[in-house]
C-alpha cells in the first residue's frame, strides 16, 4: 500500500501551517494582481468519475450495459451528470442512485445499447453543480494535482465473428 500515514500527534495553530508539503508541493499557481502566487490545495473540485467499465474492456455488440460511476461537488451539490459513448461528440444523462448530500460522492449509472459495428469507443462522464460544468481539460497551473476534467475511458466492442467463435 503507497503513502499510508499514521496519525502520532496534532498540535492547533492559530495560523495556516507552513510546511513544504503545504505550501510548496501540494500547492498551485495562481495570480494576484498578474504576478504568480503559489497556493495550498484546499477543497476538491467538481468531478466525475466513471468505475465501469473497465479501461479496454471488451464488451458484446448490441447489448444494454449499465456504465456506472460517481460525481463529487464538496462545497455544493452534484446535481447532474451526463456521459458520452463517442468521445464526447454527443452526452447523455445519467441517472443518480444516492440522493444530494454535501462533501459526499454521488453515485449514478447510465444504460447504454452497446454499437452493432465493433470498434473502440471512448467513455466520458462530466458532473454539474450550481456553479457550472467541470472542465474539459486539466489546468497546467495545478501541476499533477486536481486532476477533475473528465477521464477517457476507451473499450472495444467485439464483433460478431469473434462471439461465435467464442460459444
Amino acid at each position: 500500500m503507497a503513502s499510508v500515514k499514521w496519525l502520532t500527534r496534532i498540535h492547533a495553530v492559530r495560523d495556516p501551517f507552513q510546511g513544504y508539503w503545504q505550501t510548496s508541493d501540494y500547492a498551485y499557481w495562481d495570480y494576484l494582481d498578474r504576478r504568480p502566487v503559489r497556493r495550498a490545495l484546499g477543497e476538491m473540485k467538481l468531478k466525475s468519475e466513471i468505475a465501469r467499465p473497465a479501461v479496454y474492456e471488451t464488451l458484446e455488440p448490441n447489448q444494454l450495459y449499465t456504465v456506472s460511476g460517481a460525481a463529487w461537488a464538496g462545497e455544493t451539490d452534484v446535481t447532474e451528470v451526463a456521459i458520452s459513448t463517442d468521445g464526447g461528440q454527443t452526452w447523455a444523462e445519467g441517472e443518480f442512485l444516492d440522493p444530494v448530500q454535501r462533501h459526499t460522492w454521488r453515485r449514478w449509472k447510465f444504460d447504454w445499447h452497446t454499437p452493432n459495428r465493433p470498434g473502440r469507443y471512448t467513455l466520458l462522464a462530466r458532473a454539474r453543480d450550481a456553479k457550472g460544468v467541470q472542465p474539459d481539460q486539466h489546468d497546467p497551473n495545478y501541476g499533477t494535482y486536481v486532476i477533475n476534467y473528465p477521464l477517457p475511458i476507451e473499450v472495444f466492442v467485439a464483433s460478431n465473428d469473434a462471439r461465435v467463435k467464442r460459444v
